[in-house]
C-alpha cells in the first residue's frame, strides 16, 4: 500500500507537549518536545487522551538499570490519530483513530486471531527484541536538543 495523502507536517519534526520524567522519583514536568518524522515501519501519533498506568508508576518511581533510560516520557495507554505515515506501512492511513501498543503480533497464533487478548504467546516471553526498534533510539528530542 502507498501512501496517497499529503501532510504539511511529513518528513519534518513536530512540536508538542509531554509529561517528561527526568530522573527516577522527581516531580513529572510537562515541556515542549519535537518528534521526527516517522521512519520504515512507523506511524507517528497525535495523541489525544493518556493515562499513567501502574508500568508508568513504576518505571516513574524505580531505577531499573538499564531498562531505566531517561528522560522518559510516561503514559503509553493512549489514543490518537496517525498523524503520518513512514514506508512500508499496510492498513493505517492519516487520520485513523488508534490505540498505540507496544506488543508484537504474529498475527498467527490463538490470542492474536482473539478479539479478546493483544498478548501475542509466540512473542510473549521475548517482545522487546522482535520490535523494530532501530537500535533503541529515539523520535523525541527536548527543546535544547533542537535549534531555534
Amino acid at each position: 500500500m502507498t501512501n496517497t495523502f499529503s501532510s504539511s507536517n511529513e518528513a519534518k519534526p513536530i512540536r508538542c507537549k509531554a509529561e517528561i520524567c527526568r530522573n527516577a522519583g522527581e516531580a513529572l514536568v510537562i515541556e515542549d518536545i519535537y518528534v521526527d518524522p516517522p521512519q520504515a515501519y512507523e506511524v507517528r501519533i497525535k495523541i489525544l487522551c493518556t493515562s499513567l498506568c501502574h508500568t508508568d508508576l513504576s518505571f516513574w518511581k524505580l531505577d531499573f538499570g538499564p531498562l531505566s533510560r531517561f528522560p522518559r516520557i510516561l503514559g503509553h495507554e493512549a489514543v490518537g490519530v496517525v498523524e503520518s505515515i513512514g514506508e512500508n506501512v499496510d492498513g493505517f492511513k492519516q487520520g485513523d483513530v488508534v490505540l498505540p501498543v507496544f506488543l508484537p503480533f504474529c498475527e498467527d497464533c490463538r490470542d492474536c486471531k482473539s478479539s479478546k487478548t493483544n498478548w501475542c504467546e509466540r512473542y510473549a516471553d521475548d517482545f522487546v527484541s522482535n520490535t523494530r526498534r532501530y537500535g533503541m533510539s529515539s523520535r523525541f528530542k527536548d527543546s535544547s536538543a533542537v535549534p531555534a
